[in-house]
């Protein structure tokens, strides 16, 4: 099934999002899917970094505020244009790595979502500015260890 792999981290950053009480899925969203479900260079990349979940998690609640656990949302939730972007740039590089397909691992979304239509200037950006690692150097290093 060629939704195998995509699916989880899709139903993992909703999931993020019910917990804060947003109502949409952002980026951020899916870099906490993405921590939760990490492997190979992503797993890598985020362990290099102390970067577990729970730490991205601290890290995007301060930027977004404290959490809305009292809101109660049972609506379908939104999709952030730049979350588009990352699912379109994770699918592109999947379908160039593999052939024809909508499934994507973690490392390709990893990639998408530190790509600069997505991070830069959004709360990717700043959440890895509180751990002192800039897009620029995430993109590179992430790169390379994509690469071997």
């Amino acid at each position: 099934m060629p939704y195998e792999i995509s699916l989880p981290f899709l139903a993992a950053a909703d999931a993020e999002a019910a917990q804060r009480g947003d109502t949409y899925i952002a980026p951020e969203h899916l870099l906490l899917a993405v921590a939760a479900n990490a492997s190979g260079a992503s797993a890598t990349f985020l362990a290099r970094h102390d970067l577990a979940s729970e730490r991205l998690r601290e890290a995007v609640d301060a930027v977004h505020g404290p959490r809305l656990h009292d809101v109660t949302f049972d609506g379908p939730r939104t999709i952030a244009m730049r979350t588009l972007r990352a699912l379109a740039h994770a699918i592109d590089a999947a379908a160039a790595r593999r052939g024809h397909t909508v499934a994507f691992t973690a490392d390709e979304l990893l990639i998408a979502l530190l790509s600069d239509s997505v991070a830069r200037g959004a709360v990717i950006a700043t959440v890895l500015e509180r751990f002192d690692i800039t897009v620029t150097a995430a993109q590179a290093e992430l790169a390379e260890l994509h690469a071997a």
